[in-house]
């Protein structure tokens, strides 16, 4: 019966030790390094990662102020108010995973990421503006886009929406761009490599 009763006190220890050292021993610099890490390594030396006010919260979750994507050295993605909790689930694959939302502009982020880095992530009505990365085209692109984005093998694979297109086509060598109402399709990244894998324009 002691036996017994000695078991469920350890089963019962194990948790909370973690939760201390999670809470006391792991510095989050550690934390917000294994993150960056985690970014770099996936994408060929083209993606970095950077993380600000990175935070721990207690039952191994995290918040940021932002995290910013920067594809072969230019800004591409930022999320702000961003929080994580860890998920259970994923150690059955032994993986580290994480539940995370955070923000894209006004628009929602939500979806699990999972590291070495995989998972799917969806966007909801995220303004087009908000996004840097399209800043590069030097054409004058309005609207909302919501997609679905599969992270895995150290790539992406996005599928996209933007029901509200608005595009200033003055400084564009296309003609009647201004005419589309509606952009949907979907791409892939692997490396420094974008594949445009379909898209429509109505």
């Amino acid at each position: 019966m002691k036996i017994f009763r000695y078991i469920l006190c350890f089963l019962a220890g194990v948790p909370v030790f973690l939760l201390l050292l999670w809470v006391i021993a792991v510095p989050d610099s550690l934390i917000q390094q294994g993150i960056e890490d985690a970014v770099a390594q996936s994408g060929s030396g083209t993606m970095r990662l950077s993380v600000e006010g990175l935070k721990k919260g207690i039952f191994f979750s995290l918040s940021a102020d932002s995290l910013t994507l920067n594809i072969n050295g230019r800004p591409a993605l930022n999320i702000t108010d961003f929080t994580g909790r860890f998920s259970p689930r994923s150690l059955i694959g032994r993986q580290l995973g994480f539940v995370i939302k955070g923000k894209i502009g006004s628009g929602d982020v939500n979806g699990i990421v999972k590291l070495p880095l995989e998972g799917t992530v969806t966007v909801d009505r995220s303004e087009l503006t908000a996004i840097p990365y399209l800043s590069q085209f030097n054409i004058d692109i309005q609207g909302s886009v919501s997609s679905d984005i599969v992270l895995k093998n150290n790539g992406a694979k996005i599928i996209f929406d933007v029901p509200d297109l608005s595009i200033d086509d003055s400084a564009s060598v296309i003609p009647l761009l201004n005419t589309f109402r509606r952009l949907q399709g979907s791409l892939s990244l692997k490396g420094n490599t974008v594949t445009v894998d379909s898209i429509s324009l109505e």
